[in-house]
Order: structure tokens, then sequence, then C-alpha cells
């Protein structure tokens, strides 16, 4: 028969697993956002729950029939977190050096339950997107 003291141990260490996975669903991961200030934004893969979009930030002047470099700037977080808000900055800047910023989104671990393959291969339809719409 287990001691009182064991028991006791047992009970408080399940009450700190309740309470860390209580704090773990509070803390959802963040939504990525269907668009930024100063972007067109495009939808480049279709996916449930949600598309994948990327926010494109043209420079000034810039027309249809333009040929200009573009800087494709995939957010920082190891394929596990992050949103295209991270990296807006770096496309900004891109088109206030006269090229094309792109910001994709691609599934993350902590929003989608995805591993690397899944995010590489978004990362290569974007980039197929960005060959054939930019």
């Amino acid at each position: 028969m287990p001691s009182v003291r064991a028991s006791h141990r047992a009970r408080c260490w399940l009450a700190g697993i309740v309470v860390c996975l209580g704090v773990t669903s509070a803390l959802a991961a963040p939504r990525a956002p269907a668009s930024l200030p100063d972007a067109e934004t495009h939808v480049y893969r279709e996916l449930q729950p949600e598309p994948l979009r990327l926010h494109v930030f043209k420079p000034q002047g810039w027309a249809r029939d333009d040929r200009r470099p573009a800087l494709v700037y995939f957010f920082g977080g190891g394929f596990v977190r992050g949103t295209p808000e991270n990296s807006a900055g770096n496309a900004r800047l891109a088109a206030k050096w006269g090229m094309v910023g792109i910001v994709p989104d691609y599934r993350t671990a902590e929003r989608f339950g995805t591993h690397v393959g899944e995010a590489v291969a978004d990362a290569r339809a974007a980039l197929r997107w960005v060959q054939e719409h930019v």
C-alpha cells in the first residue's frame, strides 16, 4: 500500500500537469493576418482550414508591365511558429529600394500541426506563384 506521502506527491504531480495543460491551451497559436497594410494580398494555395496567402509590397511608381527584381522573404521560426507579419518590414524595405517585396505565409507546427516537409512544399508553391504572377 503506498504511503500517504507518496500519494500526496502523485496528486501534486498530476495537478501540475493539469495546470500546465491549461496554460498551454490558453496560449493559442497566433493567426496569420488575412492582409497587411500597404500590401496586395493573394491566395497562392487553397488549403483547409484556411488558404495560404502571400503579401506583395510594390515600389512607388510600379507599373503592370514592369520587370523588377523581387525579394521573397519567408518569416523565421524554425518551421514551428511565426506569421508573415514578422517579415513585413523586410518586404516594405525591398519596395522602398525599388524591388517587389513578397512575404508568403506557410504552414507551421504551432498553427497547423505540420512538419518541415509541408512548410517546404508551401515555400515551393509560393515561389511558383511569384514566377507566374510577378
